[in-house]
């Protein structure tokens, strides 16, 4: 019981959550097989870069496909799928899908039919983003910004957009909560004392009975 306590108290929450003001962006991307980092041949279905849209603090993805009418589904795993628009004359279409983050892949359902060739297949691909392609939609760099980990730690992003984790860095807003682990370490020997102290109790105790 004692370890498991321990283990939650000192176990670090480093997750780190960039926040970006509303507008919109730019990043490279490419299709890759499921959980492989090969392309698969749907990469060559899509133009890149696409476009991060930011909204109220809510991220969504616009992709421009080609070879439109052979992919007859397209279904992000992360929802708010939709058709932004449709050039039937260039075979080509935008699709829209919400996207929580840009530091992970999306895992998205495609369907491929080409009556020609007698070819209808619907397979996964993971969507693989290129979170250092990060830029305005104009081409300028993103500028720095600070967001912050379950550390309390402010953590910068770089004009790429990249978070910087590093300790040169990295400031700590809170010196006080940073103590967690000799505070548990001082708390573990504390219950130890309590629980050694009550089975010493308790063995005296059957001795005398």
């Amino acid at each position: 019981m004692l370890v498991s306590l321990l283990a939650i108290l000192v176990t670090p929450t480093n997750d780190v959550y960039a926040a970006l003001a509303d507008g919109k962006y730019t990043i490279d991307y490419q299709v890759n097989k499921p959980n492989s980092s090969s392309a698969s041949i749907a990469n060559d279905y899509f133009l890149k870069p696409g476009t991060l849209i930011v909204k109220n603090g809510s991220q969504v993805l616009q992709l421009k496909m080609k070879k439109s009418g052979w992919i007859t589904k397209f279904e992000s795993s992360t929802g708010g799928n939709k058709v932004v628009s449709e050039n039937k004359e260039e075979d080509t279409r935008i699709v829209e899908f919400a996207l929580p983050s840009y530091t992970t892949p999306t895992p998205i359902t495609m369907k491929v039919d080409i009556d020609d060739l007698n070819y209808h297949h619907e397979y996964t691909v993971d969507f693989v983003w290129d979170a250092s392609s990060l830029k305005n939609e104009d081409g300028s760099a993103v500028a720095s910004a600070v967001v912050q980990n379950n550390n309390n730690k402010d953590t910068t992003t770089n004009n790429s957009g990249v978070i910087n984790t590093s300790s040169a860095q990295n400031k700590v807003t809170n010196p006080q909560t940073n103590d967690i682990f000799p505070f548990s370490l001082l708390l573990l020997f504390g219950l130890s004392g309590i629980l050694l102290f009550n089975v010493r109790k308790r063995s005296k105790e059957e001795k005398i009975i």
